[in-house]
């Protein structure tokens, strides 16, 4: 029993020196004063930009679906997909049979227009020449006639020789008016014939275009990317055989919001991101801008010329970066720093006199990690860039070295 006593009197001892024990650390707490560590910066005077990231297509600059306009049946092939070709290089035919029987019947229809033509040129030839001789006579008469009329008032020869020289005269006068018809009617018969030359000869080259559109030949030096038809097959007028992608120049078409259209422009420049050429960005220009917007995507479609160095792929995809407007001299600061208050706004914390202090701020652009401050901050405020997530207005502040200068 004694020893009981004495373990409960030591544990008794030992939980009233605990309890004074701990009631003086709390009240050392108290006394100590809780700062948060943060770091500051004062905002930064710099350059910010508005930019658009989207995707394109890259194209090349001369590409184009290649058949024959009349059609025919395939006999022949030269080229297959991948193969490289030059300007006017021969690639495929169809059957000609028709086309060559089209254009000699052409040609025989065309001879003989031309032999009516120069018969009838022979026919006015024999009517000029008529004529000539007829106004010949006639001036050779009517000298004579002036001179008798003249004999004829002088009383110097009968009435009846007059009047019979007034009768060739009248006759010879009659022979040029009849030379003169005939010539006319010569003339139009030339030009009738003429005429008809000339139609077939418009049929003769219609017929030996359509000959030649047998051959399909290469509008441009290039790559035949597709080969749609083989040998047999009919291919209609304008189907498409082969598929050519030209060597030269690449451009990618962007499809940019509609609400963007005054805020690019033909020379920008554009960024762009190709998975095949990993870790490059790609500088280029906007080389054309389509007035019109599309009116079921509200997009209108900006070309940009990639520079000769890259071998884009035709038909491949890319990632772009535009830059809708610029900002200089603008108020900054990292993206960090920045906070959502109650209702969703926008502010910081700045250091008041070690105190931290809620400023609502209004943002411009974001680029990267710098924002733009449009209003609600003054050059000086030290404004909390590290620690700030931790804060309440009027927390106590331990700052530490401004990160900014």
């Amino acid at each position: 029993m004694k020893n009981r006593t004495i373990v409960i009197l030591a544990i008794t001892i030992f939980t009233m020196a605990a309890f004074m024990t701990g009631c003086g650390k709390k009240e050392i707490a108290k006394k100590e004063e809780v700062r948060v560590p943060v770091e500051v910066a004062k905002p930064v005077q710099g350059t910010v930009t508005q930019n658009y990231m989207t995707t394109g297509t890259v194209y090349a600059e001369e590409e184009s679906n290649l058949g024959f306009p009349a059609g025919g049946r395939l006999i022949d092939i030269y080229v297959d997909e991948g193969d490289t070709v030059e300007a006017g290089q021969i690639l495929a035919k169809v059957d000609s049979v028709q086309f060559r029987e089209a254009l000699n019947a052409a040609q025989a229809a065309y001879n003989a227009a031309m032999d009516g033509v120069e018969a009838l040129g022979a026919v006015l030839d024999v009517s000029k020449n008529q004529l000539t001789d007829a106004v010949n006579q006639f001036e050779k008469i009517e000298a004579d006639y002036l001179r008798f009329k003249s004999l004829y008032e002088d009383e110097v020869i009968t009435k009846k020789e007059f009047e019979d020289m007034e009768t060739a005269y009248k006759s010879a006068e009659l022979g040029v008016e009849s030379a003169e018809d005939g010539v006319r009617a010569a003339e139009l018969q030339v030009d009738v014939a003429t005429g008809q030359a000339d139609a077939a000869d418009a049929r003769k080259d219609y017929a030996n275009k359509a000959l030649s559109d047998t051959v399909l030949k290469a509008p441009y030096a290039g790559i035949i990317t597709e080969k749609m038809m083989g040998i047999g097959e009919n291919p209609g007028g304008g189907e498409a055989v082969f598929r050519i992608t030209g060597e030269g120049i690449r451009k990618v078409v962007l499809e940019i919001p509609e609400e963007y259209h005054g805020k690019v422009g033909v020379g920008d420049e554009v960024k762009l991101f190709l998975d095949y050429i990993p870790d490059e960005t790609i500088i280029a220009e906007i080389s054309r801008i389509t007035p019109d917007v599309n009116q079921e995507s509200r997009t209108f479609d900006v070309e940009v010329v990639a520079p000769e160095e890259y071998d884009l792929l035709p038909g491949s995809f890319c990632e772009a970066e535009l830059v809708l407007d610029r900002v200089e001299q603008a108020m900054t600061l990292p993206i960090s720093a920045i906070l959502s208050f109650e209702g969703d706004r926008d502010g910081v914390y700045v250091n008041e006199n070690g105190v931290a202090k809620k400023k609502y701020v209004t943002l411009g652009f974001i680029e990267g990690d710098t924002a733009q401050i449009v209003d609600g901050l003054s050059w000086d405020d030290d404004v909390i860039v590290v620690g700030n997530r931790f804060l309440n207005e009027g927390a106590k502040l331990d700052v530490g070295a401004e990160t900014l200068q």
